[in-house]
């Protein structure tokens, strides 16, 4: 009896495959067709096999140990392998029906939603987020640890709308779930939202008493007289260490002065910076201090728009006082919380920039007004400040935590095992740790500085950009968790010099450097080598 071929479709196939399945009229026929019958016949046996939940649990944990691994810079295990490894497990879990354990299945579709999000597949992430999130949001009362990870779901989906420019898909997922985690506006759409303070989207300057001697005719022309003199540079530039991604959300020309705040100097406009702390004192110094808010000079040009966006935090209110606005009907106007407004020159409008707020500026001459971040006005004293600003902290190296670690049960001790999975324990040794790519700092380049804590006796790394922290053998903390994960899941022969340098070596370039005990700015260059600069402390 004669078989067809598998392989050439000859109808005298005479030797039979080991599996029984398939017949060859050769052996050339049978290696040449041995590949795809191979993953064929894989295929057929995981389709058949019946998974248990402890056969499940183990396959989750045999999955993070390798994720670990190449979190840890083991460049033999694949991490965009691993990602369809719990990709596929999740997938079993959910099977036909809800899974044994619905929570944690929640927990796993969180994290694998960033996972598929970093690695550049947004629209499966943001599937795995939606189903999370339905589960999550039926959990009422299961605690902290469940309350977490449908809070971040929810910011994370949000934030992927908001970075394609779909801010009305953004608005649809607070309407839907933002009650459930506190955020009842969905125009407001902070990183962090402290409920428990008063938001509304515009502020009357009468609630903000001391803002208003600003706006005395005296006041603003001695304001205006110093734009002369202010040395104007782009937004997004390299003049300060924060703001760098401002230039995202800019179509034309917009250029600032800093005052108070990074890249800040009083010298610029000391008669302005005098006033302002005659003035607003306390209230605008140490919230530049901390590195949430600044003083500027802001100058919209002609025929140009800032994109509708976000702030960070509902912690601070912006106050921009008009000294230069051109009027009528095709002048520049203001867009807070949906409500188009305005400005007038010597008059200050006062509105919550933790809303959903735009800026265009149709005419043909420029806007300037002179920015203010302050404290929310119920945050009245330092202590109030700290705790809210320890809050903040808290929830972003949490959501840090729910992007990087599997989680392996509903037990938040055993969620967050990083020291204990990963190969490297040495904040030095600490492998891929980049910056990413659109973040501007410092012209463009990539900087570091191995830090050492003299009163915690803590050596760490930090971005020159002040958005990063590393301590303690944990991972980078910030915006350079997706660009981190997008270099490690490259195939290591598609990784460019850059990318080889940073994932490959970079560690050996730290180890030296903290090594030495001081202060060390490790400076990259978007092309690619790597220079140490040492700075005692």
């Amino acid at each position: 009896m004669s078989f067809t071929c598998a392989s050439c479709s000859s109808p005298s196939a005479t030797m039979r495959c080991s599996c029984r399945a398939v017949h060859y009229c050769s052996r050339d026929c049978q290696r040449s067709h041995w590949k795809s019958h191979k993953a064929l016949h894989n295929e057929t046996i995981e389709s058949t096999r019946t998974w248990t939940s402890a056969d499940l649990e183990e396959d989750w944990e045999l999955a993070a140990k390798d994720w670990y691994s190449a979190c840890g810079g083991d460049r033999s295990v694949d991490l965009r392998g691993v990602v369809k490894w719990f990709d596929a497990n999740v997938s079993r879990s959910l099977g036909s029906s809800l899974p044994a354990n619905p929570l944690l299945y929640g927990m796993r579709c969180v994290f694998l939603g960033y996972c598929l999000i970093d690695c550049g597949d947004t629209s499966a992430g943001q599937s795995k987020l939606r189903g999370a999130i339905q589960l999550l949001a039926r959990s009422e009362g299961a605690g902290d640890e469940v309350e977490g990870y449908l809070r971040n779901a929810v910011l994370e989906l949000k934030l992927t709308y908001e970075e394609t420019g779909d801010m009305e898909s953004s608005r649809e997922v607070i309407k839907n779930f933002g009650p459930r985690i506190s955020f009842p506006d969905p125009y407001q759409r902070p990183g962090f939202l402290l409920p428990s303070l008063p938001s509304k989207a515009w502020w009357d300057i009468s609630e903000v008493p001391n803002l208003l001697p600003l706006q005395s005719p005296e006041n603003v022309a001695a304001i205006t007289a110093e734009l002369s003199r202010a040395p104007w540079n782009d937004v997004g530039g390299d003049h300060r260490t924060s703001g760098a991604h401002d230039s995202s959300v800019l179509v034309g020309d917009w250029k600032e002065v800093v005052l108070f705040g990074s890249g800040g100097d009083e010298r610029r406009a000391p008669l302005t910076c005098k006033l302002l702390r005659k003035v607003c004192g306390d209230e605008i110094v140490s919230l530049c201090e901390t590195g949430g808010g600044e003083v500027i000079f802001s100058r919209l040009g002609p025929k140009s728009k800032i994109l509708p966006h976000c702030a960070p935090t509902n912690l601070r209110l912006t106050c921009h006082l008009g000294l230069k606005v051109p009027g009528g009907e095709s002048g520049p106007r203001l867009k807070v919380g949906g409500e188009w407004r305005r400005w007038e020159e010597g008059k200050c409008l006062v509105f919550d920039d933790s809303f959903e707020h735009e800026v265009e500026n149709p005419s043909s001459e420029e806007r300037i007004v002179l920015l203010i971040r302050f404290w929310h006005p119920d945050l009245r004293t330092p202590q109030a400040r700290t705790a809210a600003l320890q809050q903040a902290m808290e929830e972003k190296e949490r959501a840090h935590e729910d992007r990087w670690v599997p989680p392996l049960d509903l037990d938040n001790n055993n969620n967050r095992l990083i020291s204990k999975h990963l190969p490297i324990k040495d904040p030095a040794e600490d492998t891929g740790y980049v910056q990413k790519e659109r973040c501007r700092a410092y012209g463009g380049r990539c900087q570091f500085q191995v830090v050492l804590d003299k009163k915690k006796k803590e050596l760490g790394i930090e971005c020159a950009c002040g958005e990063t922290r590393v301590d303690r053998g944990e991972l980078a903390v910030g915006r350079c968790d997706a660009e981190l994960r997008r270099v490690l899941a490259k195939p290591e022969k598609d990784r460019t010099e850059y990318e080889v340098q940073f994932a490959g070596g970079m560690h050996k370039v730290m180890r030296k450097a903290i090594a030495s005990a001081k202060r060390t700015t490790v400076d990259v260059s978007a092309g690619g080598e790597a220079t140490i600069e040492i700075n005692v402390e």
